[in-house]
């Protein structure tokens, strides 16, 4: 007893040893504090602040606006893809003071009728959404008001001024994660947020180790003039022919450059939750077209190759046979040596994908396929003297941080690999420019049609198929253009009371001499750091057309939670976004979790969470 009694004696004089040690520690930390300057002192507040400023997303401080997207340009520096920075005016009718005065301010401010204004008062909604796409200026304005239950909430919203332009190429994205195309493609580097070399291979960091610690924007290889006026013809040519697909492709026969990249029918990516699957995939890979179609560029490039650059030129094309001499294996092998049938190794955002079984050699030489992109890449080849390229369509990065512009890796995408030998290459494009009889233009163009039968399950049905591959200049060309199309269906076709048609071969015509003359870009630094008021004003013009005011709106109470597990985020998005609710998503892959669960009601529910898992191999 004795021995218990002393322990726990000396355990209580241990206590307060520690006790009185701690007092002695927090009065000298106190006082060092006290004597430090007041930037110290007042930490406390200063995380306050900051912590206040990410709560209240003030709209008239500059210092709490995000970082937004970087911005897509073309090669002249005009505006594909741009982020703004727009509210959204929030009331909690639980705690406004004055509905009539407040109702009268928000009237003046949003243009939005009295009547529109009450109904959302009227909601049993915790926080209503009054207007959005709001500028800086107005949600200052709304601010400076100091309305008792009006909030101000920064939303960052992306923009395609050119709208259905170049779409296939661009993509699109949501909620700031690039879902498809360029943005897809390239989201690492338009995400606000540092990278490293390893994410972007293409560019040359020119000794830099990290990239993006401010906005990153990038520059593409399109043209935006080149891209409009292809695609005002091929519209003309599709409409005119009746055709049911067709695509082009403008490739920079010296570098890989795509120019323009065109596919019919197309879709809008600011509105891209509303066209059909079929309308988001690019042509240019999934579409087989018939060789036979080119026989005699395929042919004389085949003879060319034969003769190993020696001997005298390949005979006029009205008095030569089809095959020059050669037998159908021949030309088969030269196609093979050509890359017709191997799989295409580009930096294109179609080719960044698992499933090539369409591209692996084919079974039997006859009929054989490709697809525009394989053509264009072989013939791009051919004119250039036999150097293999990687079409590509990244130019440059800018990054905003160090105000500097970084262009690619000169060791990518460069025509390294040559097919056959120089003085070969030169012979070759020689003989493919004598295709064309008679002609005093400075372009060539050989254009081709068919008929074919196309399996589809236990049935077949016929297609026609058209082709053209043009280039210009005729003796040392640096620009090709390639158009294909097909239709399902036979003549006769539907009378159209239009007298003047255009054929391919007028497309071609009219196309290859404003390629030629108008190939020119913008020289030097001439980035525009800041979104174009032009298109802002584009875009808040938009909305206003596209969300019109009306009070027949279905009661959120009838909307329930649709199931959107087992989805893409992509899919997934298409189903939610007719409801207006705020949605967050973690992870990719598959959504395998959603929050609210499907056949919930969405009564008072305004954010929906989802959580994506990679699909397991």
């Amino acid at each position: 007893m004795v021995k218990v009694g002393k322990k726990q004696t000396k355990n209580k004089r241990r206590l307060l040893f520690l006790l009185a040690s701690l007092f002695f520690l927090l009065t000298a930390a106190g006082v060092t504090l006290y004597r430090l300057p007041l930037s110290l002192q007042d930490i406390g507040s200063v995380i306050q602040l900051a912590v206040g400023k990410i709560e209240n997303q003030s709209a008239d401080k500059k210092s709490a606006e995000p970082v937004l997207r970087g911005t897509i340009y073309d090669r002249n520096y005009k505006e594909l893809g741009v982020s703004y920075l727009l509210y959204d005016i929030i009331a909690r009718p639980n705690e406004i003071e004055d509905k009539t005065k407040t109702i009268s301010r928000l009237e003046e401010i949003t243009g939005k009728t009295k009547e529109n204004i009450e109904d959302s008062f009227n909601k049993t909604h915790k926080n209503i959404k009054i207007a959005g796409y709001l500028s800086q200026d107005q949600a200052s304005e709304v601010k400076q008001l100091d309305l008792a239950g009006i909030y101000i909430k920064p939303n960052e919203t992306r923009f395609y001024p050119e709208h259905t332009m170049a779409a296939h190429l661009l993509g699109f994205s949501d909620n700031n994660i690039g879902l498809k195309g360029a943005e897809g493609l390239y989201d690492t580097i338009l995400q606000p947020g540092e990278f490293i070399q390893s994410d972007a291979p293409e560019v040359d960091f020119a000794g830099e180790k990290i990239l993006g610690r401010s906005r990153t924007d990038i520059v593409l290889t399109l043209d935006t003039q080149l891209q409009k006026k292809t695609d005002e013809l091929l519209k003309k040519y599709m409409k005119d022919q009746q055709m049911d697909q067709a695509m082009a492709i403008v490739l920079d026969i010296r570098t890989g450059g795509v120019l323009s990249f065109n596919s019919l029918p197309t879709f809008d990516p600011n509105y891209y939750w509303k066209a059909d699957e079929s309308n988001q995939k690019s042509l240019h890979d999934s579409i087989q077209f018939d060789l036979g179609m080119i026989h005699p560029l395929l042919a004389r490039t085949a003879r060319s190759i034969s003769s190993n650059g020696m001997g005298t030129d390949l005979p006029p094309v009205f008095v030569a046979s089809q095959n020059l001499g050669l037998t159908s294996e021949q030309i088969v092998a030269s196609n093979q040596k050509l890359g017709l049938y191997t799989e295409i190794d580009c930096y294109l955002p179609l080719c960044q994908k698992d499933n090539t079984d369409h591209l692996k050699p084919a079974e039997t030489h006859s009929p054989q396929q490709a697809s525009c992109l394989k053509i264009t890449n072989t013939f791009a080849s051919l004119l250039n003297g036999g150097y293999k390229l990687k079409p590509f369509f990244l130019e440059s990065i800018f990054d905003h941080n160090l105000g500097k512009s970084f262009g690619r890796n000169n060791l990518i995408g460069t025509a390294t690999t040559g097919i056959f030998e120089p003085a070969q290459g030169v012979k070759v494009r020689r003989e493919l420019s004598r295709l064309k009889k008679n002609n005093k233009q400075d372009y060539v163009f050989i254009h081709g049609s068919t008929v074919k039968t196309i399996a589809t399950g236990n049935f077949s049905k016929y297609v026609n198929q058209e082709i053209l591959i043009g280039w210009v200049p005729k003796k040392i060309p640096d620009i090709l253009l390639v158009v294909a199309a097909q239709r399902s269906h036979l003549a006769p076709l539907k009378k159209q009371v239009k007298k003047k048609k255009i054929t391919l071969p007028g497309l071609g015509t009219k196309l290859l001499p404003f390629l030629h003359s108008n190939n020119v870009r913008t020289t030097g630094d001439e980035i525009v750091l800041k979104p174009t008021n032009e298109n802002l004003e584009r875009f808040l013009i938009s909305r206003q057309i596209d969300h019109p005011q009306t009070k027949l709106e279905t009661p959120v109470s009838l909307k329930k939670m649709p199931n959107v597990l087992g989805l893409s985020l992509r899919k997934g998005l298409q189903e939610l976004n007719h409801l207006k609710l705020n949605i967050r998503a973690q992870g990719t892959g598959r959504i395998v979790s959603q929050d609210p669960k499907a056949g919930t009601s969405l009564e008072n529910i305004e954010e929906v969470f989802l959580l994506l898992e990679p699909e397991l191999p």
